[in-house]
């Protein structure tokens, strides 16, 4: 097994942020309905709610939408709103650092759908993030 696979397997089995934050600004409950994987994503923003501060999630579904979940609340921590509304899919891509099928970019991207909806005032579509 490369070492990529062992990342997502690691993450899947012991994900990150799992925590309580000490409070909630901006949440969003993603699923995909295709194959059932759940995301239920909270984020805490600075007071002057430009950056995230904190993360809390917790999911159901397979190894990639949980571990895809998991390596991106690594990755927001610290991060501004506008970089995160304007980050790509190539992101999950490279944290992922795993080819993903076309059955599978779903998987790959519900952490990303449910953060850009978190920190969106309109509804982002699943075009919007797989194309982007």
């Amino acid at each position: 097994m490369d070492i990529f696979a062992q990342n997502i397997l690691e993450h899947s089995r012991c994900p990150h942020h799992q925590n309580k934050i000490d409070r909630i600004d901006a949440s969003f409950e993603a699923s995909n309905p295709s194959c059932g994987d759940e995301v239920n994503l909270r984020l805490q923003l600075d007071d002057k709610r430009k950056s995230v501060i904190g993360v809390q999630w917790k999911g159901e579904g397979c190894a990639i939408s949980q571990a895809g979940m998991s390596l991106l609340s690594d990755w927001l921590i610290g991060k501004s709103v506008s970089q995160i509304n304007t980050i790509s899919s190539h992101i999950m891509h490279e944290l992922l650092g795993v080819e993903i099928s076309p059955r599978r970019i779903k998987c790959a991207l519900l952490g990303l759908y449910a953060a850009k909806n978190a920190l969106s005032n309109s509804n982002v579509s699943w075009n919007d993030v797989i194309n982007i």
